[in-house]
């Protein structure tokens, strides 16, 4: 009996669906309207949607950066800042930016180039230098390659001068 009243339950369900489906997915049927021909007056609209743009925007911008102290002033109304939609020309102020960053880094810069104009000096003053030593040493190979033949002094003290000489001469480069 059970399984009698399911499988009527269930074919119930299927007609219904079975219906429903075709009937409710049918094409609809298509309806016409038809008037009378009468002469008169013809109306164009047109519609639209979306925003107005205007035909040309132009965005001004500059790659600085910090923090802005204060906007510019429009120049059609004085007592309002610059804004997005804010006529400008040429030489217009659109904003101050802090300037501080911007002055730390120019004296860093000179401050750089001050120590690299001491470097430099400092090198010339090695050079001149290292240039006497050269001298000094060359001479005093001189004096020592004169006294090799008396035997007045020892190998040592030869092969030391000769060392002095080529170790100043290796310092300065052309020489």
């Amino acid at each position: 009996m059970f399984r009698l009243l399911l499988l009527l339950v269930v074919l119930a369900t299927l007609g219904a669906s079975g219906y429903w489906f075709v009937r409710g997915h049918a094409d609809p049927q298509s309806k016409f309207l038809t008037a009378r021909v009468e002469k008169g007056e013809i109306s164009t609209t047109i519609n639209a949607t979306g925003t107005i743009e205007p035909e040309e925007v132009v965005d001004i911008g500059a790659q600085v950066a910090g923090m802005i102290k204060e906007f510019g002033r429009d120049p059609k109304n004085p007592g309002t800042p610059i804004d997005y939609g804010s006529h400008v020309e040429e030489g217009t102020v659109l904003a101050r930016i802090d300037e501080s960053l911007y002055r730390a880094a120019v004296k860093q810069a000179l401050a750089n180039v001050r120590q690299a104009e001491a470097n430099v000096h400092l090198a010339e003053a090695n050079l001149l230098a290292m240039k006497s030593k050269l001298e000094q040493t060359k001479r005093d190979w001189e004096r020592v390659k004169d006294l090799r033949q008396t035997k007045a002094l020892s190998d040592f003290d030869i092969d030391t001068a000769q060392n002095a000489y080529e170790t100043a001469a290796a310092g300065i480069p052309g020489s």
